[in-house]
């Protein structure tokens, strides 16, 4: 994992230890993937990452630039979007 990655990951786990500490990690995991999806298609987007960071008190904790380091380790789909 990239160290951006690491840091995406480290905020979420910090999240579920102050607001969801009953819950498993899978499950918390599948809970804000689900609600990062606003449009439920299947990808969040960069965008939809920046609207959860922003929901979760944490847009300012990640840089742009570590933003994009996320989508460019994980590529892109089929539609020619970042996922």
């Amino acid at each position: 994992l990239s160290p951006s990655r690491r840091k995406f990951l480290a905020i979420l786990r910090e999240y579920k230890a102050s607001n969801f500490e009953h819950d498993t990690p899978a499950r918390f995991f599948h809970k804000m993937v689900r609600g990062a999806d606003a449009n439920q298609d299947g990808v969040v987007t960069m965008e939809e990452h920046r609207t959860l960071l922003q929901n979760i008190g944490a847009a300012d904790k990640m840089t742009e630039g570590e933003l994009c380091e996320i989508f460019d380790e994980l590529g892109e789909d089929w539609k020619g979007e970042k996922v």
